[in-house]
């Protein structure tokens, strides 16, 4: 047995739910935030006594907690004053420092409720307090009691509420996946039992001493003729006896965020970005409104007021009002809904009903084209990528609605830049908004180049350069630094084929010309890496398929390495000077320039769509809100240095943290003083390392990027030769290692790669 004080710091998000009886409300879909002198406020635990939502709050120092309630009659907000607040910790993130100095602060982890009473939970200590009463009054109580509960090991809570005085613990096993039940006496903090239920998911509030748990076997989850994952069971459970009632079958697994409504008994849950309910308890299950989230799994969800349904998502309170689904004016997004541009347009129109669906990135062309014709329930708005899917020809099929029409995104797209703009259009007309921007590839560790005694001078700058640099690496270098790598991943000899021979045909596609391989320069460049013996450097080459066996196996991580095959140059994040690694872009050969290859997550809108204005209002919302860091590559003239938000309320955290163990190192035992004066060596480090941190992206990080990046980039497309949905990418895959295993020669390959182009092109005759 384990004390639950240490089990707790496992602790998942804590999910609250309560359901009272109140006035329906004239509210149907709103969002909620908390502000406290123009800094929007992180919500970090939330729970509901009916009319009130209440919710722990933070500005991001820990220390500078607050409590702030959301009423469903009026929807206002108000911050309420009752003492010195901190965030407790939940065992995940930042855990609040015992020193046990006496101290005025209210430590709260989670909030739990019952009736008008909302309570604070500290996780670490496992402490009891009120802070609101029965009147909905700011009551701060001392101390009710600590919790005495006892868990095996590897089981941790996953949920808390009470119903009836009785505080149950919805308990998870790590390791198994199976659950238990623990009751706990609210008034006095004695644990009544506890109860393992090998095939509990999930435990929420009911009625009359019973429960709702979602229900899955954890041995047998999956469907063994379709391999589709079995619905989880909803159950009504009985704490006491452990009989369980089947109320019917969710839509599919994790499905989650059950509440009850006495008023209409009706039973809710989430699937998805849905809402469905068992009316009167009874199924079969019916759609009873829509989120503007991707999931709720694990999140806290509750009733508020009569009929209005509350998540928590990504530091807003999600409200929508039950058994009100239509699909007159519903958007579908194919997409995800954790993005800033998502958040702006779920925070400015509440009155649009967003349906999340999974995106089609890496959906084959055929496949797309065939939904989008015959599918009437395809979304309207789809999220593609370059890489991946063939935008020209979903253009010009017109699969993709014109855009041009709508001047504020048109204004937008003009001031892109023109490289990363060309795949969004076709024929002058715009077709799709920008959302991400990703860049992978070859980098350099300036600490090991500094350790070989290089400077940046030193390295090269084409390919050509470089497979010369490598070939005579292990002469020139690595015979006297034995401890130093040459790259950071095995099966070198892999990546830089297919890095050289990627960015080949980006070069050709650039320059408006057919993809070749019978030239010049392509001759010179695989005699170039010809002269490269892999196996000097890399421990895959020398020991094959007895490389697991080897002594190197374990060891070839640990060391430094010069070169790294995955740095990341699609921001200014690339250029961090708390980066290990910076991009090494490399142009083919003399004369030619570099490319920064990107491939570019778009949006466009369904050519069938019925909704194509709020589409794209939707876009327009996404676009002028996208990630800073995106920002940065999609507009050139975008150069503001921006402040880390975080960095101030750290200062004040670390301060406070500091000045607290200083007084306890002065008033400590000799016991305990080494393990204060650790602890305040460890927030020294933290508050070194935050003074690094002031800004997110600095003025020198942009000026890198705009000058070393900005000029070269190029959203690379999906061609045959990359497009898995195809045979020529397996056929390509299938040449290459014939190539580096030398069965056939540079210039069969060279030939071979050609036909494959040539029957290609013939076929799209």
């Amino acid at each position: 047995m384990k004390k639950f004080t240490t089990l707790f710091l496992c602790t998942m998000l804590l999910l609250t739910m309560l359901t009272i009886p109140a006035v329906a409300s004239e509210i149907q879909n709103v969002n909620v935030t908390f502000t406290i002198d123009s800094v929007q406020q992180k919500i970090l635990s939330v729970a509901s006594t009916g009319d009130y939502v209440y919710a722990l709050l933070t500005d991001g120092a820990y220390s500078n907690g607050t409590i702030g309630r959301w009423s469903s009659s009026t929807n206002e907000t108000e911050i309420l004053t009752m003492g010195k607040i901190a965030y407790g910790g939940d065992g995940f993130g930042y855990d609040y420092i015992n020193t046990g100095e006496q101290t005025d602060e209210i430590t709260i982890s989670y909030l739990f409720t019952s009736g008008n009473e909302v309570y604070a939970f500290d996780a670490i200590r496992m402490t009891v307090r009120r802070l609101i009463d029965a009147n909905s009054n700011a009551a701060v109580s001392d101390i009710l009691y600590t919790l005495d509960t006892e868990l095996p090991q590897d089981w941790y809570p996953s949920g808390l509420f009470t119903q009836d005085n009785v505080l149950y613990l919805d308990i998870s096993n790590s390791m198994t996946g199976s659950g238990a039940v623990a009751r706990i006496d609210l008034a006095s903090g004695q644990t009544l039992s506890v109860v393992e239920e090998t095939h509990l998911e999930r435990l929420f509030p009911y009625q009359d001493g019973k429960l709702l748990a979602t229900w899955f076997d954890p041995q047998n989850p999956y469907d063994s003729q379709t391999g589709v994952a079995f619905p989880y069971e909803l159950m009504i459970y009985d704490p006491v006896t452990r009989e369980t009632v089947k109320v019917g079958d969710t839509v599919g697994e994790y499905n989650d965020g059950v509440v009850y409504c006495k008023d209409n008994d009706t039973v809710y849950f989430a699937s998805g970005s849905q809402l469905y309910s068992f009316p009167n308890m009874t199924p079969p299950y019916q759609r009873s409104g829509y989120l503007p989230v991707s999931n709720v799994m694990y999140a806290p969800c509750m009733l508020a007021g009569k009929d209005l349904y509350v998540c928590l998502s990504n530091n807003m309170l999600v409200v929508r009002q039950v058994d009100q689904a239509t699909e007159k004016s519903l958007l579908r997004v194919a997409g995800s809904s954790y993005e800033a541009g998502h958040r702006a347009f779920v925070l400015n129109h509440p009155e649009v009903d967003l349906l999340i669906t999974e995106d089609e990135r890496n959906t084959s062309f055929t496949d797309l084209a065939t939904e989008l014709v015959t599918n009437n329930d395809m979304p309207d708005v789809i999220t593609l990528n370059t890489l991946s899917n063939p935008l020209d020809r979903i253009y010009s099929k017109g699969y993709a609605a014109d855009l041009s029409g709508y001047p504020e995104l048109v204004e937008m797209i003009s001031r892109i830049d023109p490289a990363l703009a060309a795949p969004l259009m076709q024929d002058g007309k715009l077709y799709a908004v920008p959302i991400d921007v990703y860049g992978m590839g070859l980098g350099y560790v300036p600490q090991t180049l500094e350790l070989l005694g290089m400077t940046t001078d030193d390295l090269p700058k084409t390919y050509v350069e470089f497979f010369d640099f490598l070939a005579n690496y292990q002469a020139d270098y690595g015979d006297d630094h034995p401890d130093i790598n040459l790259f950071n991943n095995m099966r070198s000899k892999h990546t830089m084929l297919s890095y050289m021979k990627n960015q080949y045909v980006y070069q050709q596609l650039k320059d408006g010309e057919d993809i070749r391989f019978d030239t010049p320069l392509m001759q010179k460049l695989l005699q170039a890496y010809e002269q490269i013996n892999f196996a000097d450097f890399d421990p895959s080459e020398q020991y094959g398929d007895e490389m697991s066996e080897s002594e190197e196996n374990g060891s070839f991580y640990e060391k430094d390495s010069l070169f790294t095959d995955t740095v990341f140059y699609g921001d200014p994040n690339g250029f961090d000077v708390k980066r290990t690694d910076r991009p090494l872009m490399l142009s083919l050969d003399d004369g030619m320039q570099p490319i920064a290859d990107v491939d570019i997550t778009v949006m466009i809108v369904n050519a069938q769509s019925t909704n194509v204005d709020a589409a794209a209002l939707y876009l327009t919302e996404f676009l002028k809100n996208c990630d800073v860091e995106t920002s940065f590559t999609l507009y050139p003239d975008v150069s503001t240095p921006i402040p880390n938000p975080d960095y101030e309320p750290a200062v004040v955290r670390l301060t406070a943290d500091i000045e607290k163990i200083n007084r306890a190192i002065e008033n400590a035992s000799a016991d305990n003083k080494a393990e204060f004066e650790d602890t305040l060596r460890n927030l020294q480090e933290d508050f070194e390392a935050n003074e690094k941190r002031k800004m997110e992206i600095t003025e020198d990080e942009i000026a890198q990027f705009h000058e070393r990046i900005t000029p070269y980039l190029y959203a690379k497309p999906l061609t045959p030769l990359t497009d898995w949905s195809g045979g020529a990418a397996h056929d390509v895959s299938s040449l290459k290692e014939r190539y580096m295993s030398k069965a056939i020669d540079a210039d069969t390959f060279i030939r071979e790669l050609d036909n494959m182009m040539n029957m290609i092109r013939l076929e799209e005759q």
